[in-house]
């Protein structure tokens, strides 16, 4: 490991942190912060599945599943974060459609007429001119409704989720294998 990368990761100020002291034994393990072609790429699988689950449990469950694992954790971890405020509304709402299409479950008026996309997107439109759109609009919503958008939204993320550690899986062992290549290349 170069000395600009331990610089950088600062283990030794980690060690000796109080809230840290209990994982003195996974911090002096170096599996758990190899930099492995499988190591990496494990870790940022694990990072892109654990992304995408519910906001508490995205670090600790990427920590945990690195540590059962055995890879690197501060990859893992630090992958959950590409799921922040700004791109959560977006993966989600990808994962409703993905579950939408899977299922096939829409969303249903009680007369059983499909409500329309542009009113679900417009939503500020509906709202803001007058608020008795927005009550109309929420008792229209069935119970079934949210459990349909609940199902669409569990099963899409699943499938979304296991895309993306799926691709970066392949995808860092690709850049990898190609830096390498490129680093034989230059040498000779």
């Amino acid at each position: 490991m170069s000395p600009k990368l331990q610089n950088l990761l600062k283990i030794q100020e980690l060690k000796k942190s109080k809230a840290l002291k209990n994982f003195q034994h996974i911090l002096d393990n170096p599996k758990y912060r190899s930099y492995t072609q499988n190591s990496v790429a494990v870790s940022v699988a694990i990072g892109l599945f654990c992304g995408l689950l519910p906001a508490p449990f995205q670090m600790l469950s990427a920590a945990t599943a690195s540590y059962l694992f055995q890879t690197n954790i501060l990859i893992a971890v630090g992958l959950t974060l590409y799921s922040n405020p700004m791109t959560i509304v977006p993966l989600y709402y990808l994962g409703y459609k993905i579950g939408e299409s899977v299922l096939g479950l829409r969303i249903y008026k009680s007369d059983e007429t499909y409500i329309e996309k542009s009113n679900l997107l417009n939503w500020q439109n509906l709202f803001l001119e007058d608020t008795t759109n927005f009550n109309q609009f929420f008792s229209q919503i069935s119970t079934e409704s949210f459990s349909t958008v609940s199902w669409n939204l569990i099963v899409g993320n699943f499938i979304l989720a296991i895309s993306l550690a799926v691709s970066g899986f392949i995808l860092t062992h690709i850049i990898w294998q190609t830096v390498k290549v490129l680093k034989n290349f230059r040498s000779n």
